[in-house]
């Protein structure tokens, strides 16, 4: 590869490799350096298919959630402005019929207690969910993705998730 190039862009490249290597030398893993040079290619594209979260733009990685993780996906992807916890109780009745769709259990009461959780200010559920679907995308595609796709607080310490989905 190196052959085809002009002297001027072999120079360039070497002078890459020699940062990259001062990159790694001051401790930083290939993840932390990817999403250091990655540009910012705006918002994530996704789609949920039988119990999966797939990247689109991530050749198509997918990633199993479970139902409520998927309803917070779902619930947080439709928020372009994002939802405070303390405002979660205004949507309780579509995230009910999201969580509705993605459960294989029938029981209404069980589903209502679910939401109930989630929409609990001193409870762990929403947190919890939403730690354990930014670990599975760090898992599955990287420190990168999990920034890009994972749902996260903004300055105003709202949930906002920046995907479109498809």
């Amino acid at each position: 590869m190196e052959r085809i190039l002009d002297a001027q862009t072999a120079s360039i490249v070497d002078q890459i490799k020699l940062l990259l290597q001062d990159l790694r030398a001051k401790g930083l893993n290939e993840d932390q350096i990817a999403t250091l040079v990655r540009k910012d290619e705006g918002s994530g594209r996704v789609i949920i298919d039988r119990g999966y979260l797939i990247l689109l733009d991530e050749d198509r990685v997918k990633i199993r959630l479970t139902p409520m993780e998927r309803t917070l996906y779902i619930f947080l992807a439709r928020q372009q402005d994002g939802v405070k916890q303390d405002e979660l109780w205004r949507y309780w009745k579509e995230l009910y019929k999201i969580y509705q769709s993605q459960t294989v259990y029938g029981d209404t009461e069980m589903i209502a207690d679910s939401i109930d959780a989630i929409c609990e200010d001193d409870m762990a559920t929403l947190r919890t969910n939403i730690s354990r679907i930014k670990k599975k995308i760090k898992d599955k595609a990287g420190d990168w993705a999990s920034q890009r796709y994972g749902i996260r607080r903004d300055d105003e310490n709202r949930y906002v998730l920046n995907v479109q989905m498809d």
